[in-house]
């Protein structure tokens, strides 16, 4: 199956367990793949025949900053199903989220999860 990847769409939220998480935010990264037919748009070269990742960017971006979540599992199921629903070409969608400053009480690169959906 062919994919459109999206990598590093950086956002600051208000979602964790802890109340300080949820007052004060901190940045949330995402890397998102769909896979989904891409020959039609290989052949006619139109917009219309494939998914437009602009939209994609924005749909994860709006959802990250204006909705609120205690887990990253959640907001990542969230994400993958509103692609799935707005987008009827897009067979699977693998995301993972990080949060680069998750408070676990030591130095880690990130806190993340990767799940995939299709329908």
């Amino acid at each position: 199956m062919d994919k459109i990847i999206i990598k590093g769409i950086d956002f600051y939220g208000f979602h964790g367990v802890s109340q300080a998480e949820q007052e004060l935010g901190q940045r949330f990264i995402v890397d998102v793949e769909l896979e989904l037919p891409l020959n039609k748009a290989g052949k006619s070269d139109q917009l219309q025949d494939t998914v437009n990742y602009c939209e994609i960017y924005s749909l994860i971006k709006e959802n990250g900053q204006q909705k609120r979540y205690a887990l990253l599992e959640a907001m990542a199921s969230d994400m993958a199903e509103s692609i799935l629903n707005g987008f009827s070409l897009v067979k699977r969608v693998t995301m993972c989220i990080k949060k680069p400053h998750a408070p676990i009480g030591g130095v880690v690169e990130y806190a993340g999860v990767w799940i995939s959906r299709d329908r």
